[in-house]
């Protein structure tokens, strides 16, 4: 069992990211991922560049043998002219 990115889009003050859920074993299973991103962003308060993270955890109910698909949205710190770094998922578990 395995948890992959499809692609990730830029969605308003955040990023979207399409992530697929494979399991090609004989157990329906409760799979899971953590999805962060690194950002930095103009602060509407300062005019200072900032940098920060985010994460979000995705659960997914996958039959045996199945994949399923699920967006992710990651919002980020209210501010401007932001960029981002590929978005990277970590610890995939399931039971």
């Amino acid at each position: 069992p395995t948890v992959r990115m499809i692609n990730y889009f830029k969605n308003g003050n955040g990023v979207g990211v399409n992530i697929e859920f494979i399991n090609p074993t004989q157990k329906d299973l409760a799979m899971s991922a953590e999805v962060s991103c690194g950002y930095t962003y103009i602060d509407g308060r300062t005019s200072i560049r900032m940098g920060d993270s985010v994460r979000a955890k995705a659960t997914e109910w996958v039959e045996a043998g199945r994949r399923s698909t699920r967006t992710v949205d990651l919002y980020f710190s209210y501010g401007s002219a932001y960029t981002f770094d590929e978005p990277q998922i970590s610890d995939i578990s399931y039971q």
